[in-house]
């Protein structure tokens, strides 16, 4: 029996959330399993690229004219050039002969139809974002052909309906614990400073954080990392922070390969996302790190963050209640937090929990693979 190829199908070429956990899911294959990364080619990537850690890490990848649901193709032109994607992402598939296609996104869900219709091994999605209103019933329709659903919280589960729900299970994200050894807060003196680290969308929050720090007397020092996102609406970050009464307060670093070395230099990490994180993994990085967290009372980070215990909870979008928070916090409540999260972090995010999980559906899958070919072949 050949070894199992498992083809994924990413919507994007960027080192964020998404990217970094398919690189784990990648390395929780069953032993023998082969990997191919499909990436597309219609979005130019800033900084560090997914294929260039896949060549380091010596997994097979890519680049063509991938389906992925983007707005830009939302036109009649769009739609045709998304048509002949469609079909050209699924001639590619089914040249690589899969045992299972791996849909990284629910941007990645428009060729689950064609692969079910073609028998193109199995199908499985992993959700990785919070489905609404009139998007949620066309994702809904497309996932009626993938076999499994990964779900990475239960917001995102819940956000689910029918027979897609039935077939989703809930696998939180984990973050893989780092090898140079944690910076504590404690003995610190100084401002106590903050970190955020997240693409510039406009739901990002960036908007809500640098009003409520432009409303109060000297909170401290605040450093963004990030920059503008490759495709939708982006905040101004740059210009809000020159508009600030006290801009020499705000230093943005801009893109980066890797985010450690500033949470271990700051002692909070604020995730202040106006709309609800499907889950939040910057905040169990900052929590393995021995960082609290200053989140949004929403989506995922809800559930990951336990109110003063290793963070603070505020309403979205709410100026006022952040700003409060800023003001309140101290160095003593920095050490404090710090050492909650990273017990939090140990109890529930760790990558070994999150890869035995993985390997368990992957082996599930392989199990039932042979029964839906016997049905294929029977009718």
């Amino acid at each position: 029996m050949s070894p199992a190829h498992v083809v994924f199908v990413h919507s994007s070429n960027e080192m964020y959330g998404a990217d970094r956990m398919l690189l784990e899911v990648i390395r929780s294959l069953p032993s023998g399993w082969r990997a191919t990364v499909l990436l597309p080619n219609d979005v130019a990537s800033t900084g560090a690229t997914l294929a260039e850690e896949l060549d380091k890490q010596g997994v097979p990848h890519v680049t063509a004219d991938l389906a992925i649901l983007r707005r830009a193709y939302l036109t009649p032109r769009g739609l045709l050039s998304l048509a002949r994607r469609i079909m050209g992402t699924v001639r590619l598939i089914r040249t690589m002969r899969p045992s299972a296609v791996y849909l990284t996104t629910s941007a990645s869900l428009i060729v689950a139809p064609f692969l079910s219709i073609t028998g193109t091994g199995s199908v499985v999605l992993h959700c990785q974002e919070i489905w609404q209103g009139r998007e949620s019933r066309i994702l809904g329709l497309l996932a009626r052909s993938v076999d499994r659903c990964i779900c990475i919280s239960l917001p995102v589960q819940s956000a689910l309906r029918g027979s897609v729900r039935k077939k989703a299970v809930v696998i939180e994200n984990g973050h893989r614990d780092s090898a140079q050894p944690r910076i504590d807060v404690l003995g610190r003196t100084g401002s106590v400073q903050f970190l955020i680290a997240s693409r510039w969308n406009a739901w990002k929050g960036h908007g809500t954080l640098l009003d409520a720090w432009d409303s109060i007397e000297s909170p401290g020092r605040l450093v963004i990392v990030g920059g503008p996102p490759a495709v939708g609406a982006a905040y101004d970050v740059v210009g809000r922070v020159r508009a600030l009464r006290h801009p020499s307060s705000v230093s943005i670093v801009g893109e980066v390969d890797d985010i450690e070395a500033y949470i271990d230099e700051s002692d909070f990490m604020i995730v202040p996302s106006d709309a609800p994180e499907p889950f939040g993994l910057v905040a169990i990085e900052a929590f393995s790190r021995g960082r609290g967290v200053i989140a949004s009372n929403a989506g995922g980070l809800a559930d990951i963050v336990t109110n003063r215990e290793d963070g603070y909870l505020f309403t979205p979008g709410s100026t006022t209640e952040l700003s409060e928070i800023l003001t309140s916090t101290t160095r003593n409540a920095a050490v404090s937090f710090g050492s909650a999260a990273r017990s939090t972090y140990e109890a529930r995010y760790s990558i070994d929990a999150f890869s035995i999980r993985i390997a368990e559906l992957f082996a599930e899958i392989l199990r039932e693979k042979p029964r839906r070919e016997r049905r294929g072949a029977s009718k």
